[in-house]
């Protein structure tokens, strides 16, 4: 809605959303996405919004746009957390030598979006193993 409607860097995941928003645009888009929202009975909720930066983290990826318009670049990477709780799954999976199919689910949801945001639609095929053991061993 927001990228056909108002052309703005939307993202979704489920039931979390991020969007950035140019400094250039001086909150325009920002304040177009909450009026939107707010003329469809949908207004964010406030506890949950953030100032406008330059880089934020959204579940558990981090993004910085600081050369987006310089260089065109902008960089993704998994913050910290998420790295630990992945690194923890596996030392434990390797430790038992068992990992048990809703914890193959969790550890697959929590690499899809990290390395999604990374490598996109070319990462999904080291998933498979885990997509094969929560579902079918």
């Amino acid at each position: 809605m927001f990228r056909r409607w108002l052309a703005l860097p939307w993202d979704m995941y489920f039931d979390d959303e991020t969007f950035q928003d140019l400094s250039c645009g001086k909150r325009g888009g920002q304040q177009a996405m909450v009026k939107l929202m707010d003329t469809i009975g949908m207004p964010f909720a406030e506890s949950k919004c953030k100032l406008l930066g330059v880089s934020g983290t959204f579940l558990g990826v981090e993004r910085c746009l600081e050369n987006a318009l310089k260089k065109s670049v902008v960089w993704f990477k998994p913050n910290h957390e998420i790295c630990a709780k992945a690194i923890s799954i596996i030392d434990k999976a390797e430790e038992t030598e068992f990992l048990s199919p809703a914890k193959a689910s969790k550890f697959r949801g929590m690499l899809n979006f990290a390395a999604g945001a990374m490598w996109g639609k070319i990462f999904r095929s080291f998933l498979y193993p885990l997509i094969q053991r929560s579902c079918w061993d």
